[in-house]
C-alpha cells in the first residue's frame, strides 16, 4: 500500500495546527521517487493528525487504544459539522480510494466509501465473496481487511504510529494471533476452531446420550414395579365395581320409600290448603289492627308535636318582648344622661373659637422662637469663621513683620561697608542681596498693613455679631416655653370639642323619648296575640285527640270479633301432615344417591388409574427396547470425541501453528540480525523462544525475545534492556517482520511509516537508525518511508522534507499546498 494524495476537512488538528479547515497533500508529487521522507514541523502543527490519515484503515492509530476500528472514534477528533477524509492509495497495481464522512448534526453518523480506479472512472469495490463498498462501515472495513490484511499486522509491521506498543509489550498470545496472519497460518486455525466447533457438539450428543443410557437403567428398575403397581390397579378396580352394584339397589329402595309419603302427603293437601287461607285471613287482621293501633300512634305524636310548636311560638315571643322593653329602657336611660349634661355641651360649643384663636397664637409664638434660634446657630457659626480667620491674618502679619526685619538687616549692610557711598557700591556683587532687600521693603511694609487693616474689618463685624446675639437672649428657652403652652392649649380644645360634638345629639335624646313610649305599645300588644294563637292551637289539638279515640275503638271492636270467629273454624280442622317422615325418606334418597356417586367415581378413578399405568408400561417397556443400544452408541461418541479433541490441540496455537512459528523464528530472528549488524555493529543478537521456562523448571508454550549483548557476554529478555535500546531492538524486529511479509507472505505494502520512533536514541543511534530504514527498504524491496521526527540533523538525511509550517494559514496565504522550494522544503 502506497499513499497517493490525502485531503483532510474538518479535522481539529489541522485546524489548530495550521489554521485551515481544509488540507490537501499529493503525496506522489511530493514524494518525486525519494525513498526516505521526512515530515516534519513545530509540536502542535498537525504532524500526526496527517500521518495517522495516510493509511485506509478507519482509526487513527496514535490516539486508539487498540489497533482495531473499535477502540476509536474519529468524533472527538473532529471540529465542523461534516467533516471528510479522502486518500487515495495504490497497492498491488490497483488504484483505490478511500472516502470518509462524518456527520455531526444532531446525531453522529459515519459514512465509508472504498472505489476503484477502473476505466478511466471510479467504482465501487467489489470482493470475490460479494462483498460490496456501499457506505456502510462494516463493508467498508471487510473490504479494507480482504486487500491489506488485518490492521493488528499492519499497525505492527509496517505503520509505526507514536505512543505504540512494543513488541515486548505483547502478551504471547497477541504475539501468537500476529504471526498466525504473518505466516499465513489463518487456514490451519480456521480448520482447528471447524474442529473444536465439531468437538463441542460431539459433547452435547455424548452428554445426551449419556442422560439416555442413565434412563434406561432407570427403566429397567421401573418396569417391575409398573407391573405390579397393574395388578393393584386391576384388583382395585374389581372391588369398586361391587361396591357400585351395591349403591344402585340402596338408592333404588329409598327411592320407593319415598313415593309413599308423597301419597300420603297429597291425600292430606285439601286440607292443608283450609288451613292456609284461614291462618292467611287471621294474619290479615291482625296486620289491620296493626295498622290501625300505628295510625293512632302516629296522629297522637303530630298533635303533641303541634302543642310543643305553639308553647315554643308563645316562648320565644315573650322572650323578644322582654329584649325589646330592655333595650328600651337602655335608651331611655342613655337619653336622660345625654339631657342632663345639656348645659356643659353648650358652655363647650361657645368656648371652641377662643381656644382655636389661643392655639393660633401659641403656634405663633413657637415659629418665633425656633427662628430667633436658627439666627443664633447661624451667628455663632460666623462668629466661628471670624476667629479662625483672623487666627490666620495673625499668623500671617507675624510672618510679613519678621520679612520686613530681615529687609531691614540686609539694608543696613549698605550703611556699613568701607565702600558705602563710593560707585562702588552699586557694582558690588557682594551687596546684591542688601540692594535686593530694598527694592521688596516697600512692598513689605505695605503688605502689613493690608493685615491689619482686615484684622481691624473683622474686629467691626465680630463685636456688631456679639451684639447682636446678646440682644436675642435664649431662643431654646423661649420655645421650650411656647412649645409647653401650645401642648396645653391643643388639649383643652380637643377635651372641649369632645363635648360640643355632643350638640347635636341633645336633639336626638329628645326624639328617641318620645318614640320610646309608642314601641311599648306596640310590644304589649304582640305578645297578647302569641299567647291568643297558642291557646286556639292547643284547643284544636284537644279535640281532634278525642274524635281519633273514639274512631279507633270502633274500628279494633271490630276486628277482634273477625278473628274470634276464623279461629273456631281453624281449631275444628284435622291435624296436619306429618312432613318429618317425608324428609326423612327424601334425605335417604340424596344419601343414597351420593353413595351412588362417590361409587362411580371410585370406579372410574380405579379404571383410570388402571388404564394409566397400562399404558405407562407399555411405553417403558418401548423405551427400554429404544434404550438397549444406549451403551454402544456413548462408547462410539467417545472414541470419536477424542479424535476431535486432539485433532483441535493440534491444528490450535499450542499445536501446528506453534510448530509453524517454532521454523519461522529463526528466519525471523535473521533478518532482525542481519538488520542489527548492518546498522548498529555486531553488539547485540536476538534469538525468538517459543517456549518458555516454568518455577518448576518445566516448559509451555509462550513467546520472548532473548537478547546476546556481546559487549557483555550475557543474554537477557528485551523486556529487561533500557528504553533506547529497547526501541532499537523493537524496531529492528518489527521492521524485519516487515522484511518478512515482503519476503515470505507475498504482502508488499510498497510504504512504510514511523512517527518520532528516534525519540529516546542518541545522536549517534540516530544517524544509525535512519541507515536502518534504508536498509529495511533494500532488503523488502519497499518503495519508500515517510517518517516523523523532531531532530533536524535527521532531516538532512531524508531524500525529501515536507515542512508544514511552510503550510501554516497566512493572512496574505502566500505559501498554498503543492508549492515548494528548490531544496525540496515546503
Amino acid at each position: 500500500m502506497q499513499p497517493i494524495k490525502l485531503t483532510l476537512k474538518g479535522f481539529r488538528g489541522i485546524r489548530d495546527g495550521l489554521g485551515r479547515d481544509e488540507l490537501s497533500l499529493d503525496i506522489e508529487s511530493l514524494a518525486a521517487g525519494a525513498q526516505l521522507i521526512a515530515l516534519v514541523g513545530p509540536n502542535g502543527s498537525g504532524k500526526t493528525t496527517i500521518f495517522d490519515n495516510a493509511h485506509p484503515y478507519r482509526l487513527m492509530p496514535s490516539r486508539a487504544t487498540s489497533a482495531s476500528v473499535g477502540g476509536f472514534s474519529y468524533y472527538e477528533h473532529l471540529c465542523a459539522a461534516e467533516a471528510c477524509k479522502d486518500l487515495e492509495w495504490v497497492h498491488d497495481g490497483r488504484r483505490f480510494r478511500s472516502q470518509l464522512v462524518f456527520r455531526m448534526n444532531g446525531t453522529r453518523r459515519t459514512e465509508a466509501y472504498l472505489h476503484e480506479w477502473t476505466d478511466n472512472r471510479w467504482v465501487p469495490v467489489v470482493m470475490p465473496d460479494g462483498t460490496r463498498s456501499d457506505g456502510k462501515t462494516d463493508t467498508y472495513d471487510r473490504c479494507v481487511e480482504a486487500l491489506l490484511g488485518s490492521s493488528e499486522t499492519f499497525f505492527t509491521s509496517a505503520f509505526h504510529a507514536q505512543n505504540r506498543r512494543q513488541l515486548s509489550a505483547y502478551r504471547p498470545g497477541e504475539v501468537k494471533g500476529l504471526l498466525v496472519e504473518l505466516l499465513g497460518l489463518e487456514q490451519i486455525r480456521a480448520t482447528g476452531q471447524s474442529a473444536g466447533r465439531v468437538a463441542a457438539q460431539l459433547q452435547q450428543t455424548l452428554e445426551q446420550r449419556r442422560e439416555a443410557l442413565a434412563r434406561h437403567k432407570a427403566f429397567e428398575q421401573s418396569v417391575q414395579s409398573l407391573r405390579a403397581m397393574v395388578a393393584e390397579a386391576h384388583s382395585r378396580m374389581h372391588s369398586t365395581t361391587e361396591g357400585r352394584a351395591q349403591a344402585q339397589a340402596g338408592l333404588q329402595l329409598a327411592q320407593e320409600r319415598l313415593a309413599v309419603q308423597e301419597a300420603a302427603r297429597a291425600a292430606a293437601a285439601g286440607v292443608e290448603t283450609l288451613r292456609q287461607s284461614l291462618q292467611s285471613q287471621i294474619g290479615d287482621l291482625l296486620r289491620r289492627r296493626a295498622t290501625l293501633n300505628s295510625a293512632r300512634v302516629r296522629l297522637a305524636g303530630e298533635l303533641r308535636t303541634r302543642r310543643e310548636l305553639a308553647a315554643a311560638a308563645f316562648r320565644a315571643a315573650e322572650e323578644v318582648a322582654t329584649d325589646a322593653k330592655a333595650r328600651l329602657q337602655r335608651d331611655t336611660t342613655a337619653a336622660q344622661a345625654l339631657l342632663a349634661r345639656q348645659g356643659p355641651v353648650r358652655a363647650a360649643v361657645a368656648r371652641l373659637p377662643a381656644l382655636a384663636e389661643q392655639e393660633q397664637a401659641a403656634r405663633t409664638r413657637l415659629r418665633t422662637a425656633e427662628e430667633a434660634g436658627e439666627r443664633c446657630a447661624r451667628l455663632r457659626q460666623r462668629l466661628q469663621l471670624i476667629a479662625a480667620s483672623r487666627q490666620g491674618l495673625e499668623r500671617e502679619a507675624g510672618a510679613a513683620a519678621m520679612q520686613v526685619q530681615q529687609l531691614r538687616e540686609r539694608l543696613r549692610l549698605t550703611q556699613e561697608v568701607p565702600c558705602s557711598g563710593t560707585d562702588l557700591q552699586g557694582a558690588c556683587k557682594l551687596l546684591a542681596d542688601a540692594r535686593e532687600a530694598k527694592t521688596l521693603q516697600p512692598s513689605a511694609d505695605l503688605k502689613i498693613a493690608k493685615v491689619r487693616q482686615e484684622l481691624a474689618t473683622l474686629d467691626q463685624e465680630r463685636d456688631k455679631l456679639q451684639q447682636e446675639l446678646a440682644g436675642l437672649g435664649d431662643p431654646s428657652a423661649q420655645a421650650a416655653q411656647a412649645r409647653t403652652a401650645l401642648d396645653a392649649v391643643i388639649e383643652q380644645r380637643r377635651s372641649t370639642s369632645a363635648d360640643a360634638a355632643l350638640a347635636e345629639s341633645l336633639s336626638q335624646a329628645q326624639d328617641r323619648l318620645k318614640g320610646i313610649a309608642a314601641e311599648g305599645l306596640e310590644i304589649e300588644r304582640r305578645l297578647l296575640a302569641a299567647r291568643t294563637s297558642a291557646r286556639e292551637e292547643v284547643s284544636r289539638c284537644d279535640a281532634l285527640e278525642r274524635e281519633a279515640d273514639e274512631r279507633h275503638a270502633g274500628e279494633v271492636g271490630e276486628l277482634d270479633a273477625a278473628t274470634a270467629g276464623l279461629a273456631r273454624q281453624l281449631a275444628d280442622l284435622p291435624p296436619p301432615f306429618d312432613d318429618g317422615k317425608r324428609a326423612a325418606a327424601a334425605q335417604a334418597v340424596n344419601a343414597a344417591g351420593r353413595a351412588l356417586v362417590d361409587a362411580e367415581t371410585a370406579h372410574t378413578a380405579a379404571a383410570t388409574r388402571h388404564a394409566e399405568l397400562v399404558g405407562r408400561l407399555q411405553s417403558s417397556v418401548a423405551q427400554l427396547a429404544e434404550g438397549s443400544d444406549a451403551a454402544s452408541t456413548v462408547a462410539r461418541l467417545e472414541t470419536e470425541l477424542a479424535m476431535w479433541t486432539a485433532l483441535t490441540k493440534a491444528l490450535g496455537n499450542d499445536g501446528v501453528i506453534a510448530l509453524c512459528i517454532d521454523d519461522a523464528g529463526p528466519t525471523l530472528a535473521s533478518l532482525t540480525n542481519e538488520l542489527l549488524l548492518g546498522c548498529y555493529g555486531p553488539r547485540f543478537t536476538v534469538s525468538i523462544t517459543t517456549q518458555v521456562e516454568t518455577a518448576k523448571k518445566d516448559l509451555k508454550e509462550g513467546f520472548d525475545v532473548i537478547v546476546f549483548d556481546a559487549e557483555t557476554g550475557a543474554s537477557k529478555s528485551v523486556a529487561m534492556m533500557s528504553g533506547g535500546e529497547r526501541v532499537w531492538i523493537d524496531e529492528a524486529l518489527t521492521r524485519a517482520i516487515a522484511v518478512y511479509l515482503s519476503q515470505s507472505a507475498g504482502r508488499r505494502y510498497r510504504t512504510l511509516f514511523s512517527d518520532e520512533a528516534d525519540g529516546p536514541l542518541d545522536p549517534e543511534r540516530k544517524r544509525m537508525f535512519m541507515a536502518m530504514k534504508r536498509e529495511v527498504l533494500r532488503l523488502g524491496g519497499y518503495e519508500m518511508e515517510i517518517f516523523v521526527s523532531q531532530t533536524t540533523e535527521l532531516w538532512s538525511l531524508a531524500d525529501r522534507v515536507i515542512d508544514l509550517a511552510r503550510l501554516k494559514a497566512t493572512p496574505a496565504d502566500q505559501v498554498r499546498p503543492g508549492q515548494s522550494d528548490q531544496s525540496g522544503r515546503f
